[in-house]
């Protein structure tokens, strides 16, 4: 692959907030950071526009990067195994902390799945868009697991170890923000969280 086009794909999560995500904002910012061409694609339930969004521009150099929540996943991979299924583009991942906490049974459940990046997904996501711009069908990096194309076997998780932390990332993108008619903005100061709430999915555990 020579020119890689990266899909960041997401659904608002809660509407008393910003329909940013946080996570894929900055996911944006670092990848624009490291000259990798991408782009934020917001899905609203009931918006075919959206669903355009996704398919416009859409090639065999293109790799979809999806967010996935657990009130809309099942809509999400409605829409993405369909894309896979038609081989319309190269490879899709998600990642997020509902993908994270949920990797095994997602991975498993989901053929059609090419990885899921687990934690933070900086530093992994440069590291396999790398490997994939060298021409690597499979790529087995720490921070995630993947999906090997030639037998569909799923490779062990082996823990990234990060260098950066979180005032070396470049500010979160706000192409979402700046199209919105509210006033809301999404700002991270930390990541994870030492609680233990059994309803919640973003558990630091």
């Amino acid at each position: 692959m020579k020119n890689i086009n990266v899909k960041l794909v997401f659904y608002r999560t809660l509407f008393s907030q910003s329909a940013a995500s946080v996570t894929m904002g900055s996911l944006s910012a670092f990848l624009s950071k490291n000259r990798i061409t991408n782009n934020l694609v917001l899905l609203e339930k009931n918006n075919f526009h959206s669903v355009e969004d996704v398919l416009e521009n859409i090639d065999q150099n293109t790799i979809i990067i999806a967010k996935p929540n657990f009130k809309d996943f099942y809509q999400m991979f409605q829409l993405l195994s369909e894309i896979k299924r038609q081989n319309l583009i190269n490879k899709i991942f998600i990642c997020g902390p509902f993908s994270s906490l949920n990797y095994d049974s997602l991975m498993k459940e989901s053929k059609w799945l090419d990885g899921i990046i687990i934690g933070n997904p900086e530093e992994t996501t440069i590291e396999l868009l790398k490997l994939l711009k060298k021409g690597a069908a499979y790529c087995n990096c720490p921070g995630g697991i993947w999906r090997n194309p030639k037998n569909g076997t799923i490779s062990s998780y082996y823990q990234r170890k990060y260098k950066l932390k979180l005032n070396d990332l470049p500010f979160s993108s706000r192409n979402i923000e700046i199209d919105e008619s509210g006033s809301y903005i999404n700002i991270e100061s930390s990541r994870g969280c030492p609680g233990k709430c059994s309803f919640c999915h973003i558990r630091d555990d």
